[in-house]
């Protein structure tokens, strides 16, 4: 799905944008499939090891690994992507419609960088008493980790969530 102009002007007068409806269910189906099944086999390794009592089988995946991570922060160990490399996430990275949207940021000329990550996100936000865990990312900026000769060149990050992003999961938050 290609943005709009207005979703183009304002992600150039203020660097981003909430691009909803760009994807579909089908398109993030297959990732959350092979999500499911990286956590199937990781909640059985952790329940073997007596880490993980209940293995929530049949809680939807908006709620499961919340609910494994509740009872062992081990679940996400790995999960990131330099470490978990899948086919469907590997196909998702040439997504046509994610693709479509951010050719009307930067042009037809797109490749995907090296700075990508899978993070889990749980229901946890930062306790000014306990500080922040460690799925509580703080303020960035993703250019700081470029090497020098991406300077000035149109980077765009996609942060999307495969479930629901409120306020009080701890959501992304964006400044302009």
């Amino acid at each position: 799905m290609q943005l709009t102009t207005q979703q183009v002007e304002d992600f150039h007068n203020h660097g981003v944008i909430v691009a909803r409806g760009v994807l579909t269910d089908a398109d993030l189906q297959p990732v959350i499939d092979e999500l499911s099944a990286w956590i199937d086999e990781r909640a059985l390794t952790l329940h073997a090891e007596g880490k993980i009592a209940e293995l929530h089988e049949d809680a939807p995946f908006e709620q499961r690994y919340g609910l494994l991570f509740g009872q062992c922060q081990d679940i996400g160990q790995g999960m990131d992507i330099m470490f978990y490399r899948g086919r469907a996430m590997f196909n998702f990275l040439h997504n046509a419609h994610l693709l479509d949207a951010v050719e009307g940021l930067v042009g037809p000329e797109i490749t995907c960088n090296p700075i990508q990550h899978l993070r889990a996100k749980p229901p946890v936000t930062f306790d000014p008493h306990t500080g922040p865990s460690f799925h509580v990312v703080p303020w960035h900026q993703d250019a700081g980790v470029m090497m020098p000769e991406a300077e000035g060149s149109n980077v765009v990050t996609c942060w999307l969530p495969l479930g629901d992003a409120t306020e009080e999961m701890g959501c992304m938050q964006a400044l302009p």
